[in-house]
């Protein structure tokens, strides 16, 4: 039988890949802020890495069956790079978590009342807010310099000056890529903490896939 969280994993796969479809400026693309999404909420972390990566490869496949040029789209040399990147985001994710489970300890260690998604107050949102934020800027500039850095090696004269160009040229691409994260980053993590008000299926300490 097929719990809510199956098809909550479901569209959280189906819905990035269908809007990567979508006619958008290059670097505009949901798939940064869910791997940190996915990182910070899924407690079982198999699936925080196969979800980004699941929706990665089914927009890939489907953009090449439109473009007619599957190869092109799906095994060209950076798929390495680019995945890698989005697995580093979740990784980041752990890091989230971790910070919000530190601060919680250091709240009832102190015997201060403990802070969820229903308390509004202007430390508890600076809490919780402030490591997403690190991340979101951190996934960021990883992906800028990781995938650039490839570009560099297949693309430009291997020298300093050629990776110095690669760099330049790609700040072109960097403004996009923060800003989508940034956008993306605040619809998932701030329509979660919405939804878990209205889902008591979400109230159980973190996202998991159940059997």
């Amino acid at each position: 039988m097929f719990q809510p969280r199956f098809w909550l994993l479901v569209l959280m796969i189906c819905i990035p890949a269908a809007m990567r479809l979508v006619d958008h400026s290059w670097n505009v693309a949901p798939m940064g802020a869910l791997a940190l999404f996915v990182g910070a909420h899924f407690r079982e972390k198999r699936w925080a890495f196969i979800v980004p990566i699941a929706a990665m490869m089914l927009s890939d496949l489907a953009i090449g069956l439109i473009q007619h040029n599957l190869p092109f789209y799906t095994f060209h040399k950076l798929v390495p790079l680019v995945y890698g990147c989005y697995a580093l985001s979740v990784c980041l994710g752990f890091w989230v978590r971790g910070c919000w489970n530190a601060q919680e300890s250091v709240s009832r260690t102190a015997g201060e009342p403990q802070y969820n998604e229903k308390t509004w107050s202007l430390r508890g949102f600076y809490e919780k807010a402030l490591p997403v934020a690190k991340a979101t800027l951190a996934g960021s500039i990883l992906f800028f310099l990781i995938t650039n850095l490839g570009d560099w090696r297949l693309f430009y004269p291997q020298t300093w000056a050629g990776l110095a160009d690669c760099y330049w040229k790609g700040l072109l691409f960097y403004r996009p890529t923060l800003g989508s994260d940034v956008f993306y980053v605040t619809v998932l993590f701030g329509g979660y903490a919405l939804l878990k008000d209205h889902l008591p299926v979400l109230n159980d300490g973190g996202l998991l896939i159940t059997e």
